[in-house]
């Protein structure tokens, strides 16, 4: 993922537009490609965050129903003498 946004980054630094050289649209133009790329940056990081939290919730559930059925598994063992 790191490698994706630096190639994306890269790629927006080295655009040549040529004949707007000069006028300032081409710095116009590169800072709203950066800031494009920035925001998409920061979503995804974002959703990464909340995709790591959720995986990390999920986990801690899924022990927890684990020690329930072995405890529950326990008292069935128990009941049944």
């Amino acid at each position: 993922m790191a490698e994706e946004m630096q190639a994306e980054e890269e790629e927006i630094h080295s655009l040549d537009f040529g004949s707007d050289r000069g006028t300032g649209e081409s710095d116009k133009t590169i800072r709203s490609l950066q800031i494009e790329l920035e925001e998409e940056r920061r979503m995804r990081m974002k959703s990464e965050e909340e995709m790591s939290l959720a995986r990390e919730e999920m986990m801690i559930r899924i022990a927890s129903l684990e020690r329930q059925l072995e405890s529950d598994s326990k008292i069935d063992v128990t009941n049944s003498d």
